[in-house]
């Protein structure tokens, strides 16, 4: 298992969240199995204007993303952009994460 892209956008470019193993079924973006980036949970600022079933949710689910190698980033600030992921899908339940790194 080959962490070196996940741990280089956590430790160089400032990414803010966690490595997990992805075990629910396959999506379009990544496969069972499959080592993922995972957003750290955002909170909205005033909780209270949401509704109880919102509050539920942002708890159960996470944004995973897939990290691009140090290669491709480097081409991609060579082009303005500042794209360090691919492959992002919102909404995954927290029970198809197995926490590697936090």
């Amino acid at each position: 298992m080959d962490l070196r892209d996940h741990l280089n956008l956590i430790n160089n470019h400032g990414y803010r969240g966690n490595i997990a193993i992805y075990t629910g079924p396959n999506l379009l973006s990544t496969s069972s199995g499959a080592v993922v980036l995972v957003q750290e949970e955002r909170i909205p600022g005033n909780l209270w204007d949401t509704s109880e079933a919102d509050r539920r949710w942002l708890k159960n689910h996470r944004t995973i993303e897939r990290p691009m190698t140090a290669d491709q980033i480097v081409e991609q600030k060579s082009k303005g952009s500042g794209l360090i992921t691919f492959g992002t899908c919102v909404g995954v339940p927290i029970k198809h994460l197995e926490f590697i790194y936090t």
